[in-house]
């Protein structure tokens, strides 16, 4: 078999080697939505590494309460939330 770092596709296993978390971790997120875009070849999922990439740089933050807002055109958005909600009448709050 091909080394990883040079295969054009990589199956779950490697890119989740890759990007140092589980396979369970990047299914998981894969069928939430949350993670790097796949395609399926035939019943295979495969992650091409520059998608990886792609998905790290967008998935960067300054700070902890940085967010994800939402996906645009294959790419994530980030946003940034306030630190501090008002959760009014729910927990006595106007």
């Amino acid at each position: 078999m091909t080394d990883k770092t040079e295969a054009r596709y990589w199956n779950t296993k490697h890119a989740a080697d890759y990007l140092g978390i589980s396979p369970a971790t990047l299914n998981r997120m894969r069928l939430t939505g949350d993670g790097p875009r796949y395609a399926k070849a035939g019943s295979r999922v495969i992650y091409a590494p520059s998608d990886l990439d792609v998905w790290v740089e967008a998935n960067k933050r300054t700070f902890t309460t940085e967010k994800i807002k939402h996906r645009v055109g294959g790419g994530i958005t980030p946003a940034v939330l306030p630190h501090h909600r008002t959760y009014g009448s729910v927990y006595g709050g106007s």
